[in-house]
């Protein structure tokens, strides 16, 4: 068994931050999801949504609106995109998907920082379609949600009925599905 040998490190310095924003500088940064998809599937995909009543936006001017996410550094362009709007539609979708070998990259708020709600090719689901509160059970302190519905949307509504949750500022303009 190798040992991983820790540096002795002189007195009165300050040995270099892990997590410090300069510590990785100079390694190439690595995509999460990087592009291995080349296309195929895309036409019988596309087919099968349309016979299902589900049109799909294609191109650029609806992609560029999901180039990239909060972190800024993972730049990808999805072959298309759509909001989704119920969990059926969600299903035929991915039902398609997996049958045409069709890469889906999901989205809520797209505040992710390491390019997880980029995508590179394929479809974009968009989750923000879906943002219902569906049941809430003030007794056993529950709530039952859609994914795109984001956290401060939801707040509001826990704090009419008197209630709240405990919560990071950030998260209050991400979506409860990411």
């Amino acid at each position: 068994m190798r040992h991983m040998r820790i540096p002795d490190i002189p007195r009165g310095t300050i040995p270099p931050d892990p997590v410090a924003p300069d510590a990785l500088a100079g390694i190439p940064r690595q995509q999460s999801n990087p592009p291995r998809w080349q296309g195929t599937g895309w036409g019988p995909f596309r087919d099968a949504l349309r016979s299902a009543g589900i049109e799909l936006r294609e191109g650029p001017v609806h992609g560029s609106l999901y180039v990239t996410d909060a972190g800024g550094m993972a730049h990808g362009m999805p072959t298309a995109c759509l909001v989704a709007r119920s969990a059926e539609q969600v299903a035929t979708v991915l039902r398609a998907a997996q049958e045409h070998v069709v890469p889906v990259t999901t989205r809520g708020g797209g505040l992710t920082t390491e390019g997880e709600s980029v995508a590179f090719g394929g479809l974009m689901l968009d989750m923000t379609g879906m943002s219902r509160v569906l049941a809430i059970d003030p007794g056993a302190m529950t709530v039952r949600t859609q994914a795109g519905i984001f956290w401060h949307e939801l707040a509001e509504n826990l704090r009419r009925r008197g209630l709240d949750y405990l919560s990071a500022p950030l998260n209050l303009t991400s979506s409860v599905g990411g």
